[in-house]
């Protein structure tokens, strides 16, 4: 920890992968570090960071601790000039732990700006967090529709990620993933289409026919091919009456 306030930013980047081995590791009650770990990545936030990507890091680190400060810390930073920490923002305004995850209405006001964030990692990284935790509301609604329409590739991909298996099954949704089935991007054609099976859109056999071949080396075992590949099975193999 002495080096916590060293000059080099090796130093300071070496104390943040120490504390994330701290939060990270599994050890047992006696020798844990994880209050003492915690606390200090907030004390690090308050006291500032210099370097904007140590700074980064430091706030992905606190964002896997559930401490109780991170919401602070997320309005502290959800405004800095460089997108590498802007982006690191989003993850720190939900609490994961809780069952459905949960943000407060302050929290939840800042994701649908930093939605809209002129940085495209950032506009990512708080469509994830808008997808997890989607609250029902016309807002968030709106704030994903615009991720899915986005003018960058990889946003569009990311948000097409997050929304596919949420709870969201309003028809806007659903024709903004329609509207991904002719991307470039076999991943993002993938997710469309899964989340159109899962809303049992009447638009799913063709939306399957446009994600291409369901035989791709490195997804033997997705679950979004297997569940295209479950549905098409089905579609062919109707059950028998003696089966019904």
């Amino acid at each position: 920890m002495a080096y916590r306030h060293s000059p080099d930013p090796h130093h300071r980047r070496f104390v943040v992968d120490v504390v994330f081995w701290y939060l990270m590791g599994h050890g047992s009650w006696r020798n844990s570090y994880e209050k003492e770990s915690a606390d200090l990545l907030v004390a690090w936030t308050a006291e500032g960071e210099g370097d904007p990507e140590i700074l980064a890091e430091v706030l992905r680190v606190l964002s896997e601790t559930g401490h109780r400060e991170t919401e602070g810390v997320g309005f502290r930073y959800a405004d800095h000039p460089d997108p590498r920490v802007r982006a690191r923002v989003p993850d720190l305004f939900l609490d994961w732990d809780a069952h459905p995850p949960y943000w407060s209405p302050e929290a939840r006001a800042a994701l649908l700006v930093l939605a809209a964030d002129e940085d495209g990692g950032v506009r990512d990284q708080a469509g994830r967090v808008l997808a997890a935790a989607h609250d029902g509301s016309r807002e968030v609604t709106d704030a994903l529709v615009a991720l899915l329409r986005d003018p960058v590739a990889a946003v569009r991909g990311g948000a097409a990620e997050a929304v596919a298996p949420g709870k969201d099954r309003t028809a806007a949704v659903a024709d903004a993933l329609a509207a991904l089935l002719d991307e470039d991007e076999f991943t993002t054609r993938l997710n469309a289409a899964y989340g159109l099976l899962r809303r049992e859109d009447a638009r799913t056999e063709e939306a399957i026919r446009r994600v291409g071949s369901l035989s791709r080396p490195g997804y033997e075992h997705d679950h979004r091919l297997s569940a295209l590949w479950t549905w098409q099975w089905e579609r062919d193999h109707p059950p028998t009456p003696t089966e019904q």
